[in-house]
């Protein structure tokens, strides 16, 4: 069976404060946010997922499980997650299904990836995994099939296991045991492609464990996941605003450099530059306090002669051509270094960063359509770096999953 219900681990609610002991995906928890979470609870997740070192965070994880912070089911089930939340007045429902899947190499059979991924994190998530056997954090994935979704709308008539709120999202969860409900969903799960949204070092990280851990038992073979229908009305994808820290360009040349590409024309209304971008193909910039539009001219399409078919759709490859690579000369290795370049979802912080000084400007960007991270995985490509930013992320601590109880033989 491809997608499978599992022996999940969760926290005992009777023990713990489930919205005090979770935590976002490890990759966006900034210092501040590991204190605060610190803070929230001696159990908190982030303890595991973010450790004071590899063989701490197994301490911690064999003593949580004989304390009975954490409590192993009875039973393989699948889990369903309900978020509810906001976004621009709009009120959002998401659900996802949160389950074990079969391991396969990416690209190479039903599993896509649409990012690119750096060797030093893939060692150090599979550090962790070597110290724990376990998965903390699912791997966010879509499919498209709907009929699965309607069938986790079905287990809403039942009491959930955990209800809670955390940062604007109301989080419920469902188990469903194995039975016909979970069979059906397994079954309509066999043969839609997976295109991973978040999580392509985990992932990875898989990948090496169980090609290490060879052939003894199947545990290894799986990995844990939280499933969405890329259809869904409640799956949102913000966009990822650039901010540039620095550039090999003078900075009184930047204008005349984006100019060769660009019509650049001030703008003085933010809101209705947000919503051009978002709906016209435009981009924005944010320079010593004053707004542009930015739109594309005809003459630049030669620059993207070289980029992939579909890559030439994605507007936040567009800008990287056009822009970064092209005016300000950011090249790809200097975009990863992070000394040039940071990326955030908020624009506010981006604006913040450039008044503050810490920034020279700042790219306002639309958010990357699902059918581009369609098309660019299924044509063995990958996005430009930071393309998409699916919000809510699937939390970590909520369910996870014992890969195994002794150490895989090395």
């Amino acid at each position: 069976m491809r997608v499978r219900p599992f022996r999940g681990v969760r926290y005992d609610p009777h023990k713990v404060e489930i919205a005090d002991v979770v935590a976002p995906p490890y990759d966006i928890i900034s210092s501040e946010l590991k204190e605060e979470l610190l803070e929230r609870s001696p159990f908190n997740v982030v303890r595991l997922i973010l450790p004071e070192g590899y063989r701490r965070a197994a301490l911690l994880w064999r003593s949580w499980l004989e304390e009975g912070v954490l409590l192993r089911e009875e039973e393989p089930c699948l889990y369903v997650l309900r978020d509810t939340f906001e976004l621009s007045g709009r009120r959002m429902t998401r659900f996802g299904l949160l389950a074990e899947v079969r391991l396969e190499p990416l690209g190479r059979g039903k599993v896509f990836p649409h990012e690119r991924t750096f060797p030093k994190v893939t060692e150090d998530r599979l550090n962790l995994l070597r110290a724990t056997g376990a998965q903390f954090s699912p791997i966010f994935g879509l499919y498209e099939e709907p009929e699965v979704e309607g069938l986790m709308k079905e287990v809403q008539a039942e009491p959930p296991l955990v209800d809670y709120e955390d940062r604007g999202v109301r989080r419920t969860l469902w188990r469903v045991p194995e039975g016909p409900v979970a069979s059906r969903i397994s079954e309509r799960l066999e043969a839609p492609s997976i295109f991973i949204a978040d999580g392509h070092h985990r992932y990875e990280t898989a990948l090496a464990y169980r090609e290490e851990c060879g052939g003894e038992g199947d545990g290894h073979e799986y990995v844990l996941m939280y499933l969405v229908d890329m259809r869904s009305s409640g799956l949102v994808i913000l966009p990822v605003h650039r901010v540039v820290l620095s550039a090999p360009v003078e900075e009184e040349e930047v204008l005349a450099r984006l100019r060769r590409s660009f019509e650049l024309s001030p703008s003085e209304d933010l809101a209705r530059l947000r919503e051009e971008v978002e709906r016209d193909g435009v981009f924005g910039l944010y320079r010593r306090g004053r707004l542009y539009r930015m739109r594309p001219m005809q003459e630049a399409e030669d620059a993207l002669k070289d980029l992939p078919p579909f890559w030439r759709r994605v507007p936040v490859a567009v800008l990287q051509a056009l822009a970064l690579e092209g005016a300000l000369g950011i090249t790809p290795d200097m975009m990863k270094s992070g000394e040039h370049l940071r990326f955030t979802p908020d624009l506010g912080e981006a604006m913040r960063a450039v008044d503050e000084g810490e920034a020279l400007m700042a790219f306002i960007v639309p958010p990357t359509e699902i059918e581009h991270v369609r098309r660019v995985a299924e044509a063995g490509e990958v996005m430009p770096h930071k393309s998409t930013y699916f919000h809510p992320k699937p939390p970590s601590g909520l369910v996870m999953r014992e890969v195994r109880r002794s150490p895989c033989p090395r």
